[in-house]
């Protein structure tokens, strides 16, 4: 199904980024009056009362009633997917779902499937400053352009904080770490690793 495109003045795209990026705004915070009003005529943008004050929000399109965001977790984080379904629960019309899961499907079938179909073995999902990463993570974190240097960078903040604090179980800077294999001979391959989904942040 194919849309005509939408031609919007400047106001009307600032506005409606502003209604994207930041959510509902409160009332003295709409960046274009005009932008927002014909916004408002062409059905992008609705009126709405937020906290108990008027404010404007990002209409759906095409009349959708509700969304719901599909996270890949698995049976093995059960976990971590009733705390998600709990956090959304008062989110009225976005919601969240768990297909794996609903399929029944574990970390191990998953990757399963995606190996069957001739593609690469899928890394596990992580955060990328998380310090129970083991050797093999933080190889594959080192060599990711974008997440790198905000390890790095948080690392040096986090000694900010405390002196003591490192990312890895060698007391030196993430970026003079020896991710070798010989340190996961010593500490074993799976060391430090998180399957739980037990988040300590």
């Amino acid at each position: 199904m194919t849309r005509d495109a939408l031609e919007l003045t400047g106001a009307e795209i600032d506005t409606l980024i502003a209604l994207i990026e930041r959510g509902p705004l409160q009332h003295g915070e709409e960046p274009s009056k005009s932008g927002r009003d014909s916004l408002i005529q062409r059905g992008l943008a609705v009126s709405i009362v937020h906290k108990l004050e008027d404010g404007w929000t990002a209409a759906t399109l095409a009349g959708v009633k509700a969304a719901t965001n599909w996270i890949g977790y698995s049976t093995d984080e059960m976990g971590r997917a009733l705390r998600a379904q709990g956090a959304s629960k008062n989110k009225g019309k976005w919601q969240v779902g768990f297909p794996l899961i609903r399929l029944g499907l574990s970390r191990s079938n998953a990757i399963a499937i995606v190996e069957g179909m001739g593609w690469p073995t899928p890394p596990s999902s992580s955060c990328w400053m998380c310090p129970n990463h083991h050797m093999r993570e933080w190889r594959e974190i080192k060599n990711d352009p974008r997440d790198w240097p905000k390890v790095v960078q948080f690392d040096r903040e986090l000694r900010r904080l405390d002196a003591h604090a490192w990312l890895t179980d060698q007391p030196v800077p993430i970026d003079q770490v020896d991710f070798s294999d010989a340190q996961e001979v010593l500490f074993g391959r799976e060391a430090g690793s998180c399957e739980s989904g037990m988040c300590f942040l």
